[in-house]
């Protein structure tokens, strides 16, 4: 399991194609990659920042949003990532959209 978080948002995506076809040796058929994406317009100016505080507890801090969210959509991001495919999307209320994808070859 790979935890990217949101840090898809501060990239562009020729960055995660390229990120993507450097590391996708590294998978093995049934990894899982876990991240979010802001569907909101707006995202703060640099990634946030998460800490594990308790066994079960994740916190996360950031800054006021300003930056324009680039918002990309689940099959776009899926055309990139060679192997993997969508396994699970929920849009939440704050306006994230978490992506689970596995690989598939």
């Amino acid at each position: 399991m790979v935890l990217a978080w949101c840090y898809f948002d501060y990239l562009a995506l020729d960055d995660i194609k390229n990120l993507f076809e450097k590391l996708n040796k590294y998978f093995t058929k049934g990894s899982r990659l876990y991240f979010l994406i802001q569907h909101s317009p707006l995202i703060p100016p640099t990634a946030p920042i998460f800490e594990l505080e308790l066994d079960d507890i994740l916190r996360y801090s950031s800054d006021p949003p300003t930056l324009e969210a680039p918002r990309y959509a689940p099959k776009q991001l899926e055309s990139i990532m060679p192997g993997f495919e969508i396994e699970k999307l929920y849009l939440m209320s704050n306006g994230l959209q978490e992506h689970l994808f596995y690989k598939k070859l």
